[in-house]
């Protein structure tokens, strides 16, 4: 037999439109239902990175990134360029969050007037693959660096087979990759660690504290510094180190145990005496 396609058109509404709500308010309330969106997490209680946070602040990237409540991360093109990221609550973890956005800025770096990368135009061609596998290794490349422990996203088994297609046409392809993700981390390196003189005492006590860096946690100090009980417990989430909490135990006497000072235990309140008069 022989199957012949043809167009056709149909005229469709949203349910807004209609009456729906009203005429089935049962069926409309479980449907409703289906799109309600997940709670958001608090994000106090996630991991933090107060260079990246600081770059989103002061809007001292190369294009303006907006973390808005979206199902999606993308980097917009052209005129008007821009990246969209999910609110940090919306992922699962914080590290997931700014593996997420260096991903994107990645994507970005490749522009003219900085990297210009070639780039493909159609989803899943090979430029398409080959900018994509850009991108995620210049986020492991720089979570690395930063600290941040970094994920593989799910979409990377889509372009599997380009990846692979690409290797075997051209043994060289990877050199040419690694070289372009040197360049991309380094641009994005030199942009977020710039931001240091931007970041307030609180997130300089929680980038010290990720690095172990003990001179700049005693340079704090000095300053008249002292990390409140919220840092602190924003510290056992950032830090996971040994090296990290053993610095800030040493400068600040933080005991971890306790999620106190050892002055503050030290001076712990007696309980009151209370007379009742019977």
């Amino acid at each position: 037999y022989k199957v012949t396609p043809y167009m056709k058109t149909y005229n469709v509404f949203n349910v807004s439109q209609t009456n729906y709500p009203e005429v089935q308010p049962e069926k409309w309330e479980k449907l409703k239902s289906q799109f309600v969106p997940p709670a958001l997490k608090d994000e106090q209680g996630m991991y933090t990175m107060p260079l990246l946070d600081a770059l989103i602040r002061e809007r001292q990237w190369i294009c303006p990134i907006y973390p808005r409540e979206s199902d999606s991360a993308y980097y917009r093109r052209g005129e008007g360029c821009h990246i969209i990221v999910p609110l940090k609550g919306q992922f699962d973890t914080g590290e997931s969050f700014y593996s997420t956005l260096l991903h994107e800025m990645a994507h970005s770096t490749g522009e003219v007037g900085h990297l210009e990368r070639e780039k493909g135009e159609v989803f899943g061609d090979s430029k398409y693959a080959k900018e994509e596998l850009i991108a995620e290794l210049t986020s492991a490349s720089c979570g690395k660096t930063m600290g941040i422990s970094t994920c593989i996203r799910e979409e990377n088994a889509m372009y599997l087979k380009s990846w692979l297609s690409a290797l075997s046409q051209d043994p060289k392809f990877i050199y040419t990759i690694l070289s372009d993700v040197a360049k991309a981390s380094a641009m994005i390196q030199e942009k977020v660690y710039g931001m240091e003189p931007k970041l307030s005492n609180d997130e300089k006590f929680l980038l010290a504290a990720s690095q172990g860096d003990e001179d700049k946690l005693k340079e704090l100090k000095e300053a008249g510094y002292n990390p409140s009980l919220l840092m602190i417990d924003r510290l056992n989430v950032n830090v996971s180190n040994n090296e990290g909490k053993e610095a800030v135990s040493k400068v600040f006497g933080i005991d971890f145990e306790t999620n106190k000072t050892a002055e503050m235990s030290k001076e712990m309140v007696k309980p009151a005496e209370i007379t009742m008069n019977i």
